[in-house]
């Protein structure tokens, strides 16, 4: 076997293994989406039925208090990185 036929073989098996990772890397990505938009159904549905139970909204405001949403942007644990 010469050299330059070991060469593509590795190179082809390489290819392979990159597109394996590719592939799952983006499942990840689709999986996070999935739960992340589950996350925002649940959140509007709790604040519609407390909205429906006149629990909020009766003459009360949101705080705009820059501490309570540095605290909101503090839990943020997931960055989203481009997929090339």
């Amino acid at each position: 076997m010469n050299k330059l036929t070991v060469n593509t073989s590795t190179q082809a098996d390489f290819s392979e293994v990159v597109g394996l990772i590719v592939a799952a890397r983006q499942q990840a990505y689709q999986a996070v989406n999935t739960s992340l938009i589950d996350l925002y159904w649940q959140v509007g549905a709790y604040i519609s039925n407390k909205i429906k139970a006149a629990e909020w909204g009766d003459g009360q405001s949101f705080s705009r208090d820059p501490a309570e949403s540095a605290r909101l942007h503090a839990t943020q644990s997931f960055s989203y990185a481009p997929v090339l």
